[in-house]
């Protein structure tokens, strides 16, 4: 950690001008959740470096972090929309782009958009399972189950994989898979390795015994 700190000291003593120091100090704000000034200066970094890759992937994610209202929604995307004008074959801005049409409830776009993820990176567990969500929304039961089933298999602890599969083998008829999900859920659910357990130890606080 201290040649970390005496690394970053010289980069700002003696580049200060560098987009490196921006991107740096936007990292920071970052960390002290300081979103605002984070935005502020991944701009800064991507006007002294426009071609670099990840700033505007960084700044995109910046901006969600800062606010989920519609204006920033799609002030995110055409950071992620540049992103992927430098690196088209970047699954995470793809999926990240679809992530915020759902959210504008475009679905259709949305599913192109992941289906392209899935095919960049066919073991993206969180792709595979929101387009199996996105095929179950839509009725298309066959469809969810196979990428659902997929997905369940990639993130096998992931109870919004396990509780979708348990609806589309309901949606289906499928009474005892469907009843199968369901006990895997609970056990999710009960076990102190869950989501939410999860949750509780990143912000430090330590779950319930059953």
């Amino acid at each position: 950690m201290r040649a970390w700190n005496d690394v970053v000291r010289e980069m700002f003593e003696r580049t200060p001008d560098s987009f490196r120091v921006n991107q740096l100090s936007a990292e920071i704000f970052e960390i002290q959740t300081k979103y605002s000034e984070a935005v502020a200066e991944y701009r800064k970094a991507i006007a002294k470096s426009p071609k670099t890759l990840n700033l505007h992937y960084r700044l995109g994610r910046a901006l969600l972090m800062e606010s989920h209202e519609p204006a920033a929604l799609d002030a995110a995307r055409q950071e992620f929309e540049a992103e992927l004008a430098l690196n088209p074959n970047d699954a995470v801005a793809h999926y990240q782009v679809a992530q915020i049409l759902r959210a504008r409830q475009k679905p259709g776009e949305a599913l192109a958009r992941l289906e392209r993820v899935v095919e960049l990176d066919p073991d993206f567990a969180e792709a595979v399972i929101a387009l199996g969500r996105l095929h179950l929304d839509a009725n298309r039961t066959e469809q969810a189950i196979t990428l659902l089933q997929r997905g369940v298999k990639l993130a096998p602890r992931s109870e919004s994989a396990h509780y979708a599969l348990m609806i589309a083998y309901r949606n289906a008829g499928r009474r005892d898979d469907a009843q199968r999900q369901k006990q895997q859920l609970d056990e999710l659910q009960k076990s102190p390795e869950g989501e939410f357990t999860e949750f509780l130890k990143r912000i430090g606080e330590q779950p319930k015994q059953p």
